[in-house]
């Protein structure tokens, strides 16, 4: 609310500055006198005056638009002997009596002056032509032209004519100079060499600025600082050098006074834009959008006929006062950033130069024209700090072009890095290879024993002979199924069902169909783990686990033992336990327990295909878990033994997973549940662009579920994973 008031105070203020500002045009002069039989003013200049060129800066007798007559004030302007805001247009004629010493009578002398406001004026010494712009001999230009003349008696008659069609101020702006042609020609050279190195100045730096972003178009600041510098060169070429005209030709009053105030539309926007690219934070884009927008519209009135469109510039002055205005203010918000110094402090310096030439294009002061100087020395400042920019940029893209070399010069040494890597590879996939065929050998001959019971049953059913029939088909599928989850889990194909499983009941299946066995050894197989025990496992995986386990133990087990089941809680994991009283295994054995082709079994022990342990280390791998074997050696040599230990994941519980969906959350997620059920957990580079398309959906409950499914994917957790998935089932 509070906001919304000052913004309506604000525009109220600005209101009444316009309304005063117009009512100026009512304001009763006080610069000149009225009456239709003033005489003409004399005044009398010295030797000393005339070798060094005097302004003529006194009253002169001057006939208005309006044919009365008055004493006006030189340097003036017609809006002040009329005390009116708005332009005048027509003609008016200046006239000056001058008494010069005697010795210069018949010395070559010259008038100068820096700028008469008019479409056409003409200079009279005794009625004698001495000056006139390029209307006066038929052609349209603005350039003004002084003519040497000698000095007849005194004193002078001094008579100047001006008309006034198109310009926003009217009559004498500048004063008229007289003096010998050597002090006139040096003045005029001083001043011509102080403005054209000025444009000169900034015609080299808008060029050099806009061709460098065609080669470095990713800085828009570059463009902006361009443009701002090529329309200071358009005001300033039109309104005071003309070097245009002298180079290619006349251009019409009309066209040179649009040019001009184009360039002056030119100039804000420009300014703004370069200081937004500089920093968000300095100026918002909107507000340039918004001056750029009203600077269109001013321009497009140079279409319109010159009366229309020339008092308009008053107001685009106050529109410029308030930018410039709104420009310092947020300055000196950026005063104490060094980042920005440069552009702070010459940007109120150029600030200040604007608004002085503002106040004296409004009639509000009258102590000449400075922008120039206020411009130069911005514009110089902000090359040095854009060439700094560009520097620091210059310096970062070297550095990273050195890092690239680098790369480059080691690549080479990545290839051959590389290619021995793939050969191991392929090495160790050779080595598979032969693995695998002495593996189905010795699958082969572990097979013949079970086959041969099962022939060797006579086709009479003995009932004694069933059950080690049994018994033999029911290890033939095991060491089936046994090899071919092997060869899936190697693949990356094998897929695991999870659900809830008590391991106690697990356990006590496989020690049922195990206790025949270890009872003809005398082994005790005790299941110590606590009937409520659940883990999330494959379950009919994990039974076939167990029951290698408990078969190598009562295996190496001696006779009259005890095999012991056991398990806890600890962190995130359920140690599972295997103990029995088995010789203690050697290093070497140890150490390779769980590979391909290795056995514990020794002595009597019937040999063994090395492969019921190596399943077991991939089962606990696919659960995300792991094995381990260790030698237990206590001081009484009767409880020593070999201690198998699995270590099964237990995810801890997330009270901020959603497990209850609702049917329109269901449906969001159906369209990507049958891609990620086909994905492994391991499978980044195809989840990812599925998890990317979930984060669209604005649910939050669907976003945690998405956060925890991504957390999974990152610790490459398959348990979770799959969980995650089965909730919405």
């Amino acid at each position: 609310m509070c906001k919304h008031v000052k913004r309506r105070n604000g525009l109220r203020y600005f209101l009444w500055f316009l309304v005063l500002l117009t009512a100026g045009s009512a304001l009763p002069t006080v610069a000149s006198e009225q009456s239709h039989d003033l005489a003409v003013p004399e005044i009398a200049v010295t030797a000393q005056d005339l070798t060094e060129a005097v302004a003529l800066d006194t009253r002169w007798h001057f006939v208005g638009p309006d044919d009365k007559t008055y004493l006006a004030e030189v340097p003036a302007r017609w809006e002040k002997v009329y005390g009116q805001l708005w332009p005048v247009f027509g003609r008016g004629v200046y006239t000056l009596k001058v008494r010069i010493p005697e010795e210069f009578v018949g010395t070559s002398l010259k008038f100068y002056n820096d700028l008469i406001a008019g479409t056409r004026f003409r200079l009279y010494v005794n009625d004698k032509l001495v000056g006139h712009n390029g209307l006066t001999l038929g052609s349209t230009s603005r350039i003004p032209h002084f003519l040497v003349f000698d000095a007849p008696p005194s004193p002078l008659t001094i008579k100047v004519e001006v008309l006034n069609e198109t310009m926003q101020w009217s009559g004498m702006v500048r004063p008229l100079w007289i003096g010998t042609n050597a002090s006139i020609v040096q003045k005029t050279y001083k001043n011509s060499v102080d403005f054209n190195s000025i444009v000169g100045i900034f015609t080299f730096l808008a060029f050099f600025h806009l061709i460098l972003f065609v080669f470095f178009r990713q800085d828009k600041t570059v463009f902006w600082f361009g443009c701002l510098c090529f329309f200071i060169v358009v005001y300033m070429e039109f309104f005071r050098v003309h070097n245009l005209e002298y180079a290619f030709g006349s251009i019409s009053v009309d066209w040179n006074v649009k040019f001009l105030r184009l360039g002056l539309y030119g100039i804000i926007p420009s300014l703004f834009w370069y200081a937004q690219g500089l920093s968000n934070k300095y100026m918002h884009a909107k507000m340039a959008w918004i001056v750029s927008i009203i600077s269109i519209c001013f321009a497009l009135t140079v279409l319109l006929p010159s009366k229309i469109h020339t008092p308009l510039v008053y107001i685009w002055f106050v529109l410029m006062l308030v930018c410039i205005m709104y420009n310092s203010y947020l300055l000196l918000r950026l005063y104490k950033n060094k980042n920005v110094a440069p552009f702070v402090y010459s940007g109120l310096v150029f600030s200040a130069t604007c608004v002085n030439d503002i106040l004296n294009a409004l009639h509000i002061l009258s102590n000449g024209f400075y922008a120039r100087y206020g411009f130069l020395f911005f514009c110089l400042v902000q090359t040095g700090f854009l060439a700094w920019r560009l520097q620091k940029n210059f310096r970062e893209s070297q550095q990273l072009h050195n890092e690239l070399r680098h790369v480059n010069e080691n690549l080479e040494d990545l290839v051959e890095t590389r290619t021995a890597e793939v050969q191991r590879q392929n090495e160790q996939l050779q080595e598979l290879m032969r693995f695998k065929e002495e593996m189905v050998d010795m699958l082969v001959h572990d097979l013949k024993t079970p086959l041969n019971v099962l022939l060797s049953v006579p086709q009479e059913k003995k009932t004694g002979e069933l059950p080690a029939a049994k018994q033999a088909g029911e290890r033939v599928h095991a060491l089936i199924n046994q090899m071919v989850n092997i060869n899936q889990n190697e693949s990356g194909t094998i897929a695991l069902k999870i659900q809830a499983h008590p391991l106690h009941h697990l356990c006590q299946k496989v020690i049922r169909v195990l206790q025949p066995w270890a009872f003809s050894k005398g082994i005790l197989l005790a299941n110590l783990l606590d009937s409520e025990s659940e883990v999330l496992i494959d379950a009919p995986l994990f039974e076939r686990v167990i029951q290698n386990l408990l078969e190598n133990a009562i295996k190496n087990a001696p006779e009259n033992s005890e095999v012991k089941i056991a398990g806890h809680v600890s962190g995130e994991f359920f140690e599972l336990s295997v103990f029995n009283h088995g010789e203690l295994l050697s290093p070497h054995i140890q150490a390779n327990l769980f590979k391909k082709g290795v056995s514990i079994s020794s002595g009597d022990l019937p040999p063994s295909t090395g492969l019921g342990l190596y399943f077991c280390h991939q089962v606990l791998e696919a659960h995300r878990g792991k094995i381990e074997a260790s030698n237990i050696s206590p001081e009484n040599p009767q409880e020593q033994g070999v201690e198998f230990k699995l270590y099964i994941p237990v995810p801890a519980t997330e009270k901020t997973i959603r497990t209850q969906w609702s049917t329109q959350q269901r449906q969001q997620l159906l369209p990507w549940l049958a891609q990620l059920n086909a994905l492994e957990v391991y499978q980044i580079s195809e989840l990812r662009p599925i998890l990317e398309e979930l984060t669209h959906i604005q649910d939050p409950e669907i976003q945690n579920w998405v956060n925890h499914l991504n957390t999974s994917i990152k610790e490459v957790n398959e348990t979770t994973y799959r969980q995650l998935l089965e909730q919405i089932h």
